[in-house]
């Protein structure tokens, strides 16, 4: 076997182990729970449009495959490399129950490290903005809700250099239950339905009209 070949291997490989930690473990744990009667909600449901729910359990495949690109990779090793920086490589995945809507539910998370007792979110950015993302501060306001933290550190990694943010987190149990009632989608009409890999699929796409209806 070619080295160009060992090395091709490796990466289709890592692309898997991917797949593995971040779609397959996801669906395990909601297995098991739903097992126990529970329904569960990750904390980047909570961040996005209500719809994708629904038809990211349809269409498992379109969400896979969306996965094979570099830029996760990418995003992929910057993470490793600054847990290994703040000696943190385990796994922090977080939880609390809510009753919402007359239903027992559970919020977990996967927090990517934890430094001085804070959650810390890390985002790999092409560029660098001026301000952290909305959707990117909720999330971390999650994770710091799920970790019963008074803040979190957001921290973006671009060729252009290095932002870190300290976000206030200001939710609690009522707050998180109204994010529930007030599920919107889009979520964020602005921009979601372009980057969304369902979006050809969406009866509800503030791109194009001409969704495929899912009963």
């Amino acid at each position: 076997m070619s080295q160009e070949d060992v090395l091709e291997r490796l990466v289709v490989s890592i692309f898997h182990d991917l797949l593995k930690k971040y779609l397959d473990e996801r669906e395990r744990v909601r297995e098991i729970w739903k097992a126990k009667g529970k329904e569960v909600v990750f904390v980047h449901e909570l961040c996005e449009c209500a719809y994708k729910r629904k038809l990211r359990l349809i269409f498992p495949e379109i969400e896979k495959a969306s996965f094979f690109n570099p830029r996760f990779l990418v995003g992929h090793f910057i993470e490793l490399a600054v847990k290994i920086l703040l000696n943190d490589q385990k796994d922090h995945l977080v939880s609390k129950e809510l009753f919402v809507n007359g239903k027992q539910l559970l919020v977990c998370g996967h927090i990517d490290a934890i430094f001085n007792e804070l959650p810390v979110e890390i985002k790999y950015q092409t560029d660098l903005q001026g301000i952290p993302h909305e959707h990117h501060i909720l999330q971390l306001k999650l994770y710091s809700w799920l970790s019963n933290s008074s803040f979190g550190l957001l921290v973006y990694i671009s060729p252009e250099g290095v932002k870190i943010f300290k976000i206030e987190n200001d939710l609690n149990d009522e707050k998180v239950i109204e994010l529930f009632r007030k599920e919107s989608s889009p979520m964020w009409v602005e921009w979601e339905c372009n980057y969304c890999v369902f979006e050809r699929f969406c009866e509800k796409s503030s791109v194009s009209s001409k969704g495929y209806r899912i009963n």
